[in-house]
């Protein structure tokens, strides 16, 4: 299968990159900085509250992959399945940003917060061993490490770009309730813009016949 990994090698980095780019532009948002927890301050969450989003996070990513693993283990081709988990995760992000911008009273966002943050993390969690598994199929032994580089490179791009949007978001805005729907928004709408970059991907075919997993 080298061979047929090798020859789409530049297509492939190229779409993952695209992918980790967007989703690096989101991330900040919702995971690596202390928006979330500000924001949920500025509603009046408890110290308990907003203490439980990393947790929440990982037990998305602790305990629904063990699932995602053994259910995916006989799927030949995965493309389709990764970039609909990550529109999904995306969806959850979106679905917040547009609830907050229809409701006002503090007592509802939280629960829709938590509600939508619990689906995000659910799916992180079911799409991160698929998601690898996808990876490791699209490069060989030789270019995985080179590929990954590149990808993570993107998506640390992407970090710096959101991070100072973040600021200047907070430094206009503070924490406003239609301000921070657009920031959700804008999200989700990368996540999922960002998961059709890996339709620009291939899966190489498989040299040998598929041995399906009966147990």
């Amino acid at each position: 299968m080298n061979r047929g990994q090798d020859a789409l090698f530049r297509r492939n980095v190229v779409g993952v990159s695209c992918v980790e780019f967007f989703w690096g532009l989101g991330f900040p948002i919702v995971l690596e900085s202390t928006f979330l927890q500000l924001f949920l301050q500025a509603l009046g969450a408890s110290g308990f509250a907003i203490g439980v989003i990393p947790a929440l996070f990982i037990f998305g990513i602790s305990c629904f992959p063990l699932f995602a693993s053994y259910y995916s283990r006989n799927i030949r081709q995965r493309r389709t399945l990764v970039m609909v988990l990550h529109q999904i995760s995306g969806a959850a992000v979106l679905l917040f940003g547009c609830a907050l911008l229809v409701v006002d009273a503090p007592s509802l966002i939280l629960p829709l917060f938590f509600l939508c943050y619990g689906l995000f993390s659910l799916c992180v969690g079911v799409t991160i061993p698929i998601w690898l598994n996808y990876l490791v199929r699209i490069f060989s032994d030789e270019k995985n490490v080179v590929g990954l580089g590149y990808m993570m490179l993107c998506q640390n791009i992407g970090k710096v770009i959101s991070s100072f949007f973040i600021l200047k978001i907070v430094e206009m805005y503070a924490f406003s309730p239609r301000s921070s729907a657009m920031v959700f928004l804008a999200t989700g709408l990368v996540f999922i813009l960002g998961s059709l970059c890996f339709l620009i991907t291939r899966e190489p075919v498989s040299e040998y016949p598929a041995v399906r997993d009966t147990r």
